[in-house]
């Protein structure tokens, strides 16, 4: 059994360590606040059918490519 978070999961954990030093990211969150639970199944559906990111890092590079 694999203990590895999924996209979805290392994306909400980047922003809400990020929203407060980074204004990128409080818009992140700010918009993912506002967003009915559709819209975040959408969001979590996309972003778990990319390749596998390993941590924050893979993240950041996909969010501000």
């Amino acid at each position: 059994m694999s203990n590895q978070r999924t996209n979805y999961e290392i994306f909400i954990d980047t922003v809400n360590t990020l929203k407060s030093s980074q204004g990128f990211y409080s818009r992140i969150a700010r918009d993912l606040a506002d967003m009915t639970p559709q819209q975040k199944e959408h969001i979590k559906q996309e972003l778990n059918k990319l390749p596998q990111w390993n941590d924050s890092v893979d993240c950041i590079m996909y969010l501000e490519s």
